[in-house]
């Protein structure tokens, strides 16, 4: 069950010890309290508002014993926290040293639109466990979708969910059930979800697979899988998955296909975020942090016969650091990465490495929904056995306005430098070799959303790249249908809408 966001339960893990019933971490408010020095307890009742930091709670009846840190909260129990995440319950009931408790009928809402319930929830020192669960993003009375299980854990330590017995219903008819599911949510590119998944691309034409998704260990996930394609017959393997934390996962894939034989392979991903805090010194020179977080990630892989811009290559192995957001001199960001692989494509095999640098500044902030910004880009390419190279320098500039009920993005980019070629198919026809005006627009006539993107080239007189898609939404689904000129592609599903 795809539980990404649990982020109210964050003041159930971050209230500290209290060190005197006259020195509260929180303010409390209520229509009658009373506190009893001699054991150490505070009693409120009525009305009672406590704001703690980001986050404001409220119940009808508040109990503190200060001996055992134990508090607990009863009667219509709400946190809300400033990001508009909610709790509510029945009765809340921890110990404030150890951060253990339970929760008893309770309703998570996300700003994701998520709305996840649970007879009980146990808060445990290394995961949370919540029973008779539920999950929708429909606020109806009755949600047309829901998806139920009786025993759902999120591990503190690696953010692993593991559910037992799930269901899915549709207009509270059961139509699909998994008795056992697990889901990595430490690794935004993993995806474990058991949901079927159809399509059409240009290497296997139309396409459909089906998982089944297993919990080995307390950090260690799998995926099973079998489907078939059109063009590259019968496919079955699984993927695994350790995680030994939340900033680091291993996967290894093994599928076998076909008429195309093995794919999958091993990889490690290591991800590490940092809060920006700059110094006030130099404050002027850098950009505000903004409460904004930079990122450096590592990946290191060694697969075979990737589906990538409808091209089946391989990279074997491949390595690469990148770093995102950086604040940097004259208040701009800094964006850099650097990689090296072997890869083989249906032309071309050998050796690329490449380093690109971004500077980003923003040149004015007209409003909330109107910005203009800039890019300047450097693109390092090597080519090796054959000594080719590929460079090139580029600067964007980016305006995006929403007007009326559009959301509009223009880009005009100019290459101020290029050198040389890549001798690649996945790298010619999906980077930027001329002059271009790419523009991505939103157009919502609800229940109809219209989306176009494009990628003009000026001096080729060509698009690179255009594309549209039209989904009509109803209730908590809508239905999309997407058209790439380019690929001559067609894309028609149902979905669930903010899954």
């Amino acid at each position: 069950m795809p539980l990404k966001s649990l982020p109210i339960l964050l003041v159930l893990w971050a209230l500290t010890s209290i060190h005197g019933l006259a020195n509260l971490p929180f303010e409390i408010e209520a229509n009658h309290i009373k506190l009893n020095n001699k054991e150490e307890q505070l009693h409120a009742s009525g009305n009672i508002i406590i704001n703690y930091k980001t986050y404001v709670i409220t119940a009808e009846e508040a109990h503190y014993l200060k001996q055992k840190s134990h508090l607990e909260l009863t009667k219509s129990v709400t946190i809300k926290d400033d990001k508009k995440n909610t709790l509510s319950a029945d009765h809340i009931a921890l110990n404030l040293n150890t951060n253990i408790g339970n929760i008893t009928n309770g309703t998570i809402k996300t700003n994701k639109n998520y709305i996840i319930t649970g007879e009980k929830i146990n808060l445990n020192k290394d995961n949370i466990i919540i029973r008779n669960c539920s999950i929708t993003t429909c606020n109806s009375t009755h949600p047309e979708w829901i998806i139920t299980s009786k025993t759902t854990s999120l591990n503190k330590t690696n953010s692993l969910i593991h559910s037992k017995e799930n269901t899915i219903f549709f207009f509270n008819i059961p139509i699909f059930h998994v008795p056992i599911f697990s889901q990595n949510t430490s690794n935004e590119k993993i995806s474990n979800q058991p949901i079927p998944e159809f399509g059409y691309n240009q290497i296997d034409y139309a396409f459909g697979n089906i998982y089944i998704g297993y919990l080995i260990h307390n950090n260690i996930t799998g995926k099973a899988g079998i489907g078939l394609s059109q063009n590259r017959g019968f496919r079955y393997g699984a993927t695994q998955i350790f995680t030994p934390k939340k900033n680091q996962s291993f996967i290894l894939k093994t599928y076998h296909i076909n008429k195309t034989g093995f794919e999958g392979g091993v990889s490690y991903h290591w991800k590490k975020i940092n809060e920006s805090n700059d110094s006030p010194i130099i404050t002027t020179l850098l950009m505000p942090s903004d409460n904004k977080k930079s990122t450096l990630t590592f990946d290191a892989e060694y697969t075979y016969d990737n589906i990538l811009f409808n091209e089946l290559y391989h990279a074997i192995p491949k390595l690469k650091l990148e770093m995102k957001d950086r604040p940097f001199i004259l208040h701009t960001e800094l964006d850099a990465s650097i990689s090296s692989g072997y890869y083989q494509d249906r032309k071309h095999k050998g050796h690329q490495h490449n380093i690109t640098i971004k500077a980003k500044k923003n040149i004015a902030r007209f409003n909330q929904q109107s910005t203009l910004d800039n890019d300047i880009v450097i693109k390092v390419n090597e080519y090796h056995p054959k000594n080719q190279q590929w460079h090139r320098l580029l600067n964007s500039t980016t305006f995006e306005f929403n007007i009326l009920n559009t959301k509009n993005k223009s880009t005009y980019t100019k290459v101020l430098h290029s050198n040389g070629t890549s001798p690649f198919i996945f790298d010619t026809i999906n980077e930027i070799e001329d002059d271009e005006i790419s523009t991505q627009s939103d157009i919502n006539f609800q229940p109809l959303i219209l989306s176009i993107e494009t990628n003009y080239q000026i001096n080729l007189n060509s698009f690179r790249n255009f594309r549209y898609t039209a989904q009509w939404q109803f209730q908590c689904w809508q239905i999309g249908l997407g058209v790439d000129t380019i690929w001559k592609e067609i894309n028609l599903g149902i979905s669930i809408r903010n899954i």
